[in-house]
């Protein structure tokens, strides 16, 4: 996965007679492939160019009300409906739905 480094600098400034003291971080984004970028936004822009399909498996929080569907019987669920990788938006979507199709009333206000 990405690496992130950050290398404490200090130094001073002076203006009109005051010395100020501060400290910045250089920061470094090294990519899984070993490249390294200095700025966030290049490597953000890195990531979305070079999206790939993962896996991923998002938990629930335990909650008191009502029964909840354990995360493994939620993947089977998910898994079953297609058998390629989802993205985490797909995912994020087709849990939202399931949730709407649970409890449409609760998530809508009306009671």
């Amino acid at each position: 996965g990405w690496k992130i480094f950050g290398r404490k600098r200090e130094s001073e400034t002076k203006s009109n007679g005051h010395v100020y003291q501060y400290f910045r971080i250089d920061w470094q984004f090294k990519a899984p492939d070993g490249k390294a970028y200095k700025s966030l936004k290049k490597a953000l822009d890195v990531v979305k160019h070079n999206t790939r399909h993962e896996k991923w498996e998002v938990l629930k929080p335990k909650s008191k009300q009502g029964p909840l569907t354990s995360p493994k019987k939620m993947m089977e669920s998910v898994m079953n409906s297609n058998s390629e990788y989802l993205t985490l938006k797909k995912q994020a979507e087709q849990e939202l739905d399931l949730e709407l199709e649970k409890d449409v009333y609760s998530l809508s206000g009306i009671r």
